[in-house]
């Protein structure tokens, strides 16, 4: 049974929709070459001929219900192998420093386990159209979803700074939805001047340029 493994690991699979499109292509390639007054016909059999090894070597291969057994047990510990050293959802999206490097070591590590999942993923299911069953970005973790957990101050994209559930559970019920009169929020809200007040900050301003001048020509 272990040489079923043993394939996949040497193979890229072809996918369903693949292999029809070049079966298509084969047998396009296959009536332009019986035409009549065909151009070069024997370059035409040439191309049938690779599309034929394509399609011999990479398709998938009929299994035994053991070989499936197998192919379904080692996938599911490829993915909890795979995920466990994979940069998350968040961390690809937000990008924090050293989440580049991050991936393409990833990737350099698990680089023949990820396309044996892939291979195996296409083997199980090898009529399938789904154009995302070998997509392994469905097996993406998230970073645990706490609240603030999820904000990366470093990040190009940081997110937004959340309560976590301990604080909103902790948080009084009287409190107003605000704050305290006294809280930072409160503090920073900018308050509208009145006409008078907008006048006399004006008069201040203009009074410390002339002041600024003044000092600026006597040095």
């Amino acid at each position: 049974m272990a040489e079923i493994l043993e394939w996949l690991n040497k193979v890229n699979l072809l996918r369903h929709t693949q292999r029809v499109g070049m079966q298509e292509e084969r047998k396009r390639l296959e009536d332009h070459a019986v035409e009549p007054g065909a151009s070069n016909p024997g370059a035409v059999r040439q191309e049938i001929r690779k599309l034929d090894k394509q399609l011999n070597t990479q398709s998938p291969r009929e299994t035994t219900p053991e070989e499936r057994d197998l192919l379904a047990k080692t996938e599911l510990e490829l993915q909890a192998e795979i995920v466990h050293g994979m940069p998350t959802h968040e961390e690809m999206r937000r990008n924090p420093p050293g989440t580049v490097h991050k991936h393409m070591q990833f990737e350099k590590h698990f680089k023949p386990k990820l396309n044996l999942l892939k291979n195996i993923k296409i083997q199980l299911e090898p009529t399938s159209d789904d154009p995302d069953l070998a997509n392994l970005e469905r097996i993406r973790p998230h970073q645990t979803e706490n609240g603030a957990g999820t904000f990366m101050a470093n990040a190009q994209i940081p997110g937004h700074f959340a309560m976590t559930p301990q604080a909103k559970a902790n948080w009084p019920v009287e409190m107003p939805a605000q704050g305290t009169a006294n809280s930072v929020l409160a503090q920073a809200v900018k308050r509208e001047r009145t006409p008078e007040e907008r006048k006399a900050f004006g008069q201040k301003m203009k009074e410390a340029r002339a002041k600024k001048q003044a000092a600026a020509k006597e040095a």
